[in-house]
């Protein structure tokens, strides 16, 4: 009986159009994973969505209700304390915000 050598196994596998697309799969994975480091450093260098403008801390939301002009538009009031410092501001929510 005659065995296949390693690289007659190769040149077969190298015609199946999945394994090279696995063959791929580290390079690719090397590009996500330092794609994903640059967005976490982005991410972190950015200030917080709502961070309180006194003392930097993050903000608490609070009450939300309809905006008093267009609420019947869809638009709300989104009420937002800072639990360190006491400061509190409000915030319009347009239709479809979050």
């Amino acid at each position: 009986m005659v065995f296949p050598t390693p690289s007659d196994i190769i040149k077969v596998l190298e015609k199946i159009p999945e394994w090279t697309g696995l063959m791929r799969l580290p390079s690719r994975i090397s590009a996500l994973e330092r794609k994903v480091a640059e967005l976490e450093r982005q991410l972190a260098e950015r200030p917080a969505r709502d961070a309180c403008p006194s003392c930097g801390k993050p903000l608490t939301i609070g009450e939300t209700r309809p905006h008093p002009t267009f609420g019947v538009m869809g638009m709300r009031v989104r009420g937002l304390r800072c639990a360190a410092c006491g400061f509190t501001t409000e915030k319009e929510i347009k239709p479809g915000e979050v």
